[in-house]
């Protein structure tokens, strides 16, 4: 994971029905009108993990760029998970 501080709850976070639970506490509550809002709270309880994953990607990938192992196609790629890691962090 990244060398900043973090500015979230730190993960695992777990889904509880309509609430997104980390250490025994509530950090969000999914409400919805529609008939997805259970779902939505999985991905939500995921966002720590995914994030840490895609930092993890990020790092690989940039390295497999500076090693010249991948060609300019996939700095797109590089910059769309950069983007993603950024608004996530809420930079």
């Amino acid at each position: 994971m990244s060398t900043t501080e973090v500015k979230y709850t730190p993960g695992p976070w777990k889904a509880d029905g309509t609430r997104v639970v980390a250490n025994k506490k509530a950090v969000a509550l999914v409400v919805s009108l529609a008939e997805y809002a259970h779902p939505d709270t999985y991905l939500i309880a995921a966002a720590p993990e995914l994030l840490e994953a895609l930092e993890q990607a990020h790092t690989l990938l940039g390295e497999l760029l500076i090693d010249n192992v991948l060609g300019e196609d996939v700095i797109p790629v590089h910059d769309a998970m950069m983007a993603a890691i950024r608004k996530a962090k809420g930079e």
